[in-house]
């Protein structure tokens, strides 16, 4: 979802709220992630939570699927009342699945060779552990110099309770093309010290 798109379809969707509107800025020195759901504890007693939402190309729709995303967009601000916000950022490539899954190939490889009585058949797996190897430094360069962007929804409420209840409303509403998926702890905690030291690079 394009950051234009947010800031324009936030305007067309606004609705008063009757309490205090929390930013970003409340993300600072936050107290602690707590309980099953993993919500984050903010230093004024209120609660959060981090929804990831994938992008989806908006630059290949046509004008009039374009105009129907906006308009969900719209739709899903002016039925949801409640106290979010939206957060785009940068994140590290993960390649943990690739890099796992070449060194189970290298690991058995290995073995195979170490159990083999073959010269001409260690040769072959000597040439295809050469390969692997170069294989993962590749995938490791990506993941040390590549960066994807990502977008978050953060929802707030007064208590965890509450939240659970937001956050489902906000995936009920989410329509069509609006979709909010659970963030693990470790890409929240990530998430945290981003914000919470923005001079400072992550890595992975």
């Amino acid at each position: 979802m394009a950051t234009n798109l947010i800031a324009k379809s936030k305007e067309k969707g606004k609705k008063k709220r009757s309490r205090k509107r929390h930013t970003v800025l409340d993300l600072l020195e936050y107290k602690s992630i707590v309980g099953p759901s993993e919500f984050i504890h903010l230093k004024d007693d209120s609660y959060c939570n981090f929804l990831q939402i994938p992008g989806i190309g908006l630059d290949s729709f046509p004008d009039m699927e374009f105009s129907d995303i906006t308009d969900g967009f719209t739709a899903f601000l002016r039925q949801y009342v409640y106290d979010l916000t939206f957060l785009t950022t940068k994140f590290p490539a993960s390649t943990q699945e690739q890099q796992v899954y070449w060194n189970q190939k290298l690991y058995k490889l290995q073995k195979q060779r170490l159990n083999s009585n073959s010269d001409k058949y260690r040769k072959e797996l000597a040439f295809k552990e050469k390969y692997i190897k170069q294989a993962l430094q590749v995938i490791r360069n990506v993941e040390r110099d590549l960066e994807n962007q990502e977008y978050v929804c953060i929802v707030f409420a007064n208590s965890q309770r509450d939240l659970k209840v937001r956050c489902q409303d906000v995936r009920q509403y989410g329509g069509k093309y609006l979709h909010f998926y659970d963030m693990d702890i470790e890409r929240k905690r990530k998430l945290l010290f981003k914000i919470n030291n923005m001079n400072t690079p992550l890595n992975g």
